[in-house]
C-alpha cells in the first residue's frame, strides 16, 4: 500500500471540495453595477427624506422598492427625481460617488476574486505543509 500517493489524492479531493463553498460564498460578495445603482437610489431617497420633513422616515421604502426601480431602469427614475428637486437638493455628491464606484468596479471585482483565491489557497498550503512536516517526522523514526 502506497500511503504517500493516497494522501496526495485525498489532498486533491479536499482542495476541490473546499473550493465549492469558497465559490458559493465569494460569488455573492463580488460587487456588481446593479448593487452600486441600488445604493445610488437609496442614497437619493435618504437625501430627499432629510430635506423634506413631510416624508416620514418610516414610509414604505424597502429593498424591494429600490430593486424594482433598478430593474425597471433607475436612470430614468433618477433623472425625474433630480428634475423634481432641482434647486432644492444637491445630488452632486451622490452622483460623484456613484461615478467613482463605477470607475473602480472592475478593480473591486478583481480584488474580491483575489481574496477568494487567498481564502482558498492559504489554508490548503498550511494543510499541505503540515502533511509534509508529519511525513518528515515519520521518516525520522524509520530505521535505516
Amino acid at each position: 500500500m502506497n500511503w504517500k500517493k493516497g494522501f496526495k489524492r485525498a489532498f486533491v479531493l479536499l482542495a476541490i471540495l473546499y473550493l465549492i463553498p469558497i465559490i458559493l460564498l465569494f460569488y455573492s460578495l463580488i460587487p456588481t453595477a446593479e448593487e452600486y445603482q441600488r445604493s445610488r437610489v437609496f442614497d437619493t431617497v435618504n437625501l430627499i427624506k432629510g430635506y423634506n420633513p413631510q416624508i416620514s422616515p418610516e414610509s414604505a421604502w424597502t429593498y424591494e422598492t429600490a430593486n424594482k426601480i433598478v430593474k425597471e431602469g433607475a436612470e430614468d427614475w433618477l433623472v425625474t427625481v433630480h428634475h423634481k428637486f432641482e434647486g432644492q437638493i444637491d445630488f452632486s455628491q451622490i452622483e460623484q460617488d456613484y461615478k467613482e464606484e463605477m470607475r473602480k468596479l472592475s478593480h473591486n471585482q478583481g480584488k474580491m476574486v483575489f481574496k477568494a483565491f487567498l481564502f482558498w489557497a492559504v489554508p490548503l498550503a498550511a494543510v499541505y505543509l503540515f502533511g509534509l512536516g508529519i511525513g518528515w517526522v515519520f521518516a525520522g523514526f524509520k530505521t535505516s
